[in-house]
C-alpha cells in the first residue's frame, strides 16, 4: 500500500521488511524458531526488493507452508538497527521486554491498530488506537473504533472466571470445566460460543537423551534412558492412560480425548488414528513383558536388571487442568506398578529445565495450527529447536537419534515440498502413524474452544480460526 506509516509516523516500506527478514529472522534473533520453520533444505530463502512497494522471496525449491510463515510480524528497522548494532541479541530481546514495557511504553513502535499505553506487571497491559492505522471503515473513518483495549493477567482460572462473573472482563476463554457452570448462570449478559476442540494438545514426553554434558555425565539417568528409549514401554503407558475419564473429571466433558499431534480440529487430522483406543491395561502389562519387565511380589513393575521402574514427571505449577492430568497419570500408570513422581514447579524453572536437557517427563501443552502443520517442525524433525523428547545440541552432530526420527523428518519434508493438498494430506498421514507407533510424546486431550463474550460488544464474529480477527470492526453498544 502507498502511505503505510508506523505509530510515529515513520514509514513504513520494503526496507523494514528486508531489515526483518535478513537482520532479525535469518541472524536468529529472538525466538530461532521462526527462522527454523521457514529453512528448506536447510537454507534460508532470498529475499529481495522489487520495486518501492514489493519484496520476493525465493525458496530453494517448492516449500508450501511458506505463505503462512509470512505471517511473521515486520520490525521498525529505524527503531532495531542501531539497538542491534550496538548490544545484538539481547539488547533486541530487551528493547520491547518487561522492564521497557514498564519504563517507556511511549517507545514502542508499532504498524498494527494498537499503541502500548501502560504495562502494570502481573496485572494487565492496555493499549490506545495508533492514530497511523491504514485501515477505514465504509464512511471513511479510520479504524479501530476502541479507543482502548485491555489484557488483564490472572494468576489462576478461577480468578478469571469470578472477574468475569463481575463483569471487570468482557470476553473470557473459558475452562473446559467452567462452562456448565457459565451455562447456567442466571441473568446472563454474555453469549457463549462454542468453537468446537482447539489446536492446542496436551501431552506427556520421555527424555530419550544420550547426550552428555560438560562433564561427560549424561543427563538422563542411563537406567531410565534405557527404559525410555524402548517403543515398547511407551506403547505401555500410552494404553494405560484413560483418556475417557480425563474427559470426564479434568475437563467435565469439555473436551476431547487426544491421540495425536494433530487435534480434529485440523483439516491434516488422521481419520482413522483420531479415534485411538480405549484404555487396555492388559495389553500394557503384555507389553512390559515383551520388553523384558516384570513385577516384584509387592506388585512393583521391575526392569530385567531388578531396578525399580520410577520417575519423575514436571509440569507448570499453577495450571489446574496439567496438575490434575499428573494426578490422573499417577493413578493409572500406578496399575502397572509404576510409581511416578508428580513434581509441579514454577514456568520458568521448567523452561529452564527442558533446555538443559535436566528433567525425565514432562507434562506440556503446546498450541497447533487447524490450517498448517509444518508449525510443528521445530518439534518433530530432528533437529528442531523444540525436538523435546530428544533434544540435540546445534552445535555437535546428533546423538543418539532414534530411526523413526528419521522418518519423521522425511514425511516432514514431504508435506512441505509438495503444493498439492492430497499429496501433503498423506505425508502428514504418514508422519501421525509414526508418532501414534512409537509415542515420542504420550497425547492426552484437548478441551473445546469455548468463549464468553458481553452482549455489550458489536460486531463480533468468532470463528474456530479466530475471535477477535476482526477486533479493528468491534464497537461498544452504550
Amino acid at each position: 500500500r502507498d502511505g503505510l506509516t508506523w505509530s510515529d509516523g515513520h514509514p513504513l516500506t520494503v526496507d523494514d521488511v528486508l531489515f526483518t527478514w535478513h537482520g532479525i529472522i535469518k541472524a536468529g534473533l529472538g525466538n530461532p524458531s521462526t527462522r527454523d520453520t521457514v529453512l528448506v533444505d536447510g537454507k534460508f530463502p532470498e529475499v529481495s526488493q522489487v520495486d518501492t512497494r514489493r519484496v520476493r522471496f525465493k525458496t530453494p525449491r517448492p516449500f508450501a507452508p511458506f505463505l503462512r510463515m509470512l505471517a511473521t510480524s515486520i520490525a521498525p528497522k529505524h527503531v532495531f538497527k542501531a539497538i542491534i548494532e550496538k548490544g545484538g541479541d539481547r539488547a533486541f530481546s530487551a528493547a520491547y521486554g518487561v522492564q521497557a514495557a514498564i519504563d517507556h511504553p511511549e517507545s514502542f513502535v508499532s504498524s498494527g491498530m494498537w499503541r502500548l499505553d501502560r504495562y502494570v506487571a502481573g496485572e494487565r497491559v492496555i493499549f490506545k488506537r495508533n492514530p497511523h492505522f491504514f485501515m477505514l471503515d465504509t464512511q471513511g473513518q479510520r479504524l479501530p473504533y476502541l479507543d482502548f483495549y485491555a489484557v488483564r493477567f490472572v494468576k489462576d482460572l478461577n480468578n478469571a472466571v469470578l472477574q468475569f462473573e463481575l463483569g471487570t472482563l468482557d470476553s473470557l476463554s473459558v475452562p473446559a470445566r467452567f462452562v456448565n457452570y457459565l451455562m447456567n448462570t442466571t441473568h446472563q449478559d454474555f453469549t457463549l460460543n462454542d468453537l468446537g476442540p482447539t489446536s492446542g494438545t496436551t501431552f506427556v514426553a520421555l527424555n530419550l537423551s544420550t547426550r552428555k554434558n560438560e562433564d561427560g555425565k549424561a543427563i538422563v539417568d542411563p537406567i531410565r534412558s534405557a527404559w525410555f528409549r524402548q517403543t515398547p514401554f511407551r506403547q505401555a503407558l500410552d494404553y494405560a492412560v484413560d483418556r475417557t475419564a480425563m474427559v470426564e473429571n479434568i475437563l467435565l466433558g469439555a473436551g476431547v480425548a487426544l491421540f495425536l499431534p494433530e487435534t480434529p480440529a485440523s483439516i491434516f487430522a488422521h481419520p482413522v488414528l483420531s479415534k485411538g483406543h480405549p484404555q487396555n491395561l492388559q495389553k500394557a502389562r503384555a507389553l512390559l513383558k515383551s520388553a523384558g519387565f516384570r513385577w516384584n511380589r509387592q506388585g512393583a513393575l521391575i526392569d530385567a536388571k531388578g531396578h525399580p521402574v520410577t520417575f519423575t514427571l514436571i509440569t507448570n505449577a499453577g495450571n489446574d487442568e496439567r496438575e490434575s492430568a499428573g494426578v490422573a497419570l499417577q493413578h493409572d500408570w500406578a496399575k502397572l506398578g509404576i510409581a511416578v513422581k508428580l513434581q509441579p514447579i514454577d514456568f520458568n524453572v521448567l523452561v529452564s529445565r527442558m533446555g538443559n536437557g535436566q528433567w525425565e517427563a514432562v507434562l506440556l501443552g503446546l498450541t497447533g495450527s487447524p490450517l498448517e502443520p509444518h508449525g510443528g517442525a521445530n518439534v518433530f524433525m530432528s533437529r528442531g529447536a523444540l525436538h523435546l523428547y530428544n533434544q540435540q545440541d546445534p552445535k555437535k552432530p546428533p546423538v543418539g537419534l532414534l530411526p523413526w526420527e528419521a522418518d519423521i523428518d522425511k514425511a516432514f519434508m514431504a508435506g512441505a515440498a509438495s503444493l498439492d493438498f492430497k499429496t501433503r494430506q498423506a505425508a502428514y498421514w504418514r508422519f501421525q502413524d509414526i508418532v501414534y507407533r512409537n509415542q515420542p510424546m504420550i497425547y492426552l486431550f484437548a478441551p473445546r474452544q469455548v468463549v464468553a463474550i458481553r452482549k455489550r460488544l458489536e460486531n463480533v464474529d468468532p470463528t474456530p480460526l479466530g475471535v477477535w480477527h476482526n477486533l479493528e470492526s468491534v464497537w461498544i453498544r452504550q
